[in-house]
C-alpha cells in the first residue's frame, strides 16, 4: 500500500498521522520524508525504514524517490508544506505516476488557516491533478468536542464543492503526541497492554532519572490507550483493513530497570528529551 500524507498548511500533524497511524500498521514501510524545513520523522524511526529528501537541493531526489515507489509494497510519504508545490511540479512531469498511490491523505486542525488550506489542497488533487475524490482522505485532527462543530467551516465548504467528507475520520485531542515528541517515542515504544506493567520497574529503578523517564513512559502508555481506538478505526475506514495495534505490540516489553552497560545506561537516562515536534 502507498499513501502520501499531505496538506498545504503546515503544523496540522502529517508526521504524527506518519509514524502513529500508517506506519505501526502496516509491513514494515519504507517512510520517505519530503521536506526543506524540517523533518519530524527520522529522529523516531529505524534508519532503515525512512529515506529524507529536499527536492530543492537535491538533483536526483525524485527520481530516487521514484524507485522507492516501484520497488516496495508498503510506502509512506509524507510532503512537507514548503515543498508541495514542488514535488507535484516533478509530479506533472511524467503522466500518471499518482496512480502509484493508493490514497492521499489530508490531516487538519480546526483552525481558520487550515480549514482554508485544506479545501485549496482538496481541490488541487481533484481538479489540477485529476485524482479519484476516492482516493482522498480528510483525516480531522485534535478534535475538541465534534467533528461538525469543530469544522463546521470545513465541512460545509467542502460539501458545496462536493466533496462527500467522512466526519468518522478523526483523532480526538490527546496531549500524548506532545509528550512523545518530547521524548522523541512513538506509541509503539512506549505500548504496555497491562496498564500497571511499568509499576515494579519505576519502584525499582536503579537511578532517579531512569525512574523519571520510566514515569514518563508509564503517563504516555495510559494517555495512548485513549487514542489507540481513533487510529485504529481511521486506518480500518480508509484502508479497509483490519490491522490492530494492540494485536501487533501486545508483546512489548518494559526496559530493564538495570542497564547491563554504561552506554545502555546512558541511553536510558536520556529517555526523555526536550524539544518540541512541529507537526503536532
Amino acid at each position: 500500500m502507498k499513501i502520501m500524507v499531505l496538506n498545504s498548511s503546515g503544523s496540522v500533524g502529517k508526521s504524527t498521522i506518519t509514524r502513529e497511524l500508517f506506519a505501526p500498521r502496516l509491513d514494515n514501510p519504507l517512510i520517505i520524508e519530503v521536506e526543506g524545513q524540517n523533518t519530524s520523522t527520522k529522529d523516531f524511526l529505524s534508519d532503515k525504514n525512512k529515506k529524507y529528501f529536499d527536492l530543492k537541493v537535491f538533483d536526483n531526489s525524485f527520481e530516487n524517490l521514484y524507485l522507492d515507489l516501484i520497488e516496495n509494497n508498503d510506502v509512506i510519504v509524507d510532503v512537507g508544506a514548503s515543498q508541495l508545490e514542488n514535488f507535484f511540479v516533478e509530479f506533472g512531469k511524467m503522466a500518471g505516476v499518482e496512480m502509484l498511490f493508493d490514497y492521499f491523505v489530508v490531516p487538519t486542525i480546526n483552525t481558520d488557516k487550515a480549514q482554508n488550506d485544506t479545501i485549496k489542497t482538496l481541490i488541487f488533487l481533484r481538479d489540477t491533478k485529476n485524482i479519484d475524490a476516492e482516493k482522498i482522505k480528510v483525516i480531522f485532527n485534535g478534535v475538541k468536542n465534534s467533528v461538525e462543530s469543530d469544522f463546521g467551516t470545513l465541512l460545509s465548504a467542502a460539501k458545496n464543492l462536493g466533496f462527500n467528507l467522512d466526519a468518522e475520520l478523526y483523532i480526538r485531542e490527546n496531549k500524548v503526541f506532545n509528550e512523545l515528541g518530547l521524548m522523541r517515542k512513538t506509541l509503539a515504544d512506549v505500548y504496555q497492554s497491562d496498564l500497571n506493567a511499568y509499576k515494579n520497574k519505576i519502584l525499582g529503578a536503579a537511578t532517579p532519572q531512569l525512574k523519571i523517564a520510566l514515569v514518563k513512559m508509564d503517563m504516555a502508555n495510559r494517555l495512548g490507550h485513549t487514542a489507540i481506538d481513533d487510529l485504529d478505526l481511521c486506518f480500518q475506514k480508509i484502508t479497509g483493513q483490519n490491522s490492530f495495534f494492540a494485536d501487533k505490540f501486545s508483546n512489548n516489553k518494559v526496559p530493564s530497570k538495570t542497564p547491563k552497560t554504561p552506554k545502555k545506561q546512558k541511553e536510558e537516562e536520556n529517555i526523555e528529551v526536550s524539544g518540541d515536534d512541529e507537526e503536532l
